[in-house]
């Protein structure tokens, strides 16, 4: 289970975005949050995530508090997909490949190489694999992070912008 208690965030301007946010997702479950546009919807998620850190509150995945792991730790637990593709050149495979970093240590294991090849098997993108992010459509370059994430084997999934 996800849970989230007091979470409160501004911008170094000083604009406070989120204010005792509090929440719980059992695990398995899915959850949907709707608002206006600059609500501050992103923020959150980039907060569970550590991208940005919040001034207060805490973020639990069962007995894990998230806001207290490393960066590594933290990617061992949790996968973001950004609502836009990072404009790196890399190769589809490549891409989906940086989503095994979490786990990697002195190299590529076979193990990696088989998370990679069996996500892009299950998600269509095999005739995808050699050709770089650029050349693909938006929703082509989404299916691609998505994979990414798919293959650090996360116990939380955060989309911006999934649709």
């Amino acid at each position: 289970m996800m849970r989230v208690d007091d979470l409160q965030f501004s911008y170094p301007c000083g604009r406070q975005i989120l204010r005792h946010i509090s929440f719980q997702a059992e695990s398995g479950s899915f959850v949907a949050i709707l608002g206006n546009n600059g609500a501050g919807k992103s923020t959150l998620l980039k907060c569970l995530d550590q991208i940005l850190r919040p001034q207060g509150g805490s973020v639990r995945l069962d007995d894990t508090e998230l806001l207290s792991l490393s960066m590594g730790e933290l990617a061992r637990q949790v996968a973001f997909v950004a609502q836009n593709a990072a404009g790196a050149r890399l190769t589809v495979y490549d891409t989906l490949l940086l989503g095994r970093k979490p786990y990697i240590k002195w190299g590529i294991s076979q193990t990696d190489r088989r998370i990679v090849d069996d996500t892009l098997r299950r998600m269509g993108l095999e005739e995808f694999a050699m050709r770089y992010l650029h050349q693909l459509s938006g929703g082509e370059q989404q299916k691609v992070l998505l994979g990414r994430a798919l293959v650090q084997q996360p116990r939380l999934l955060l989309l911006d912008e999934p649709t």
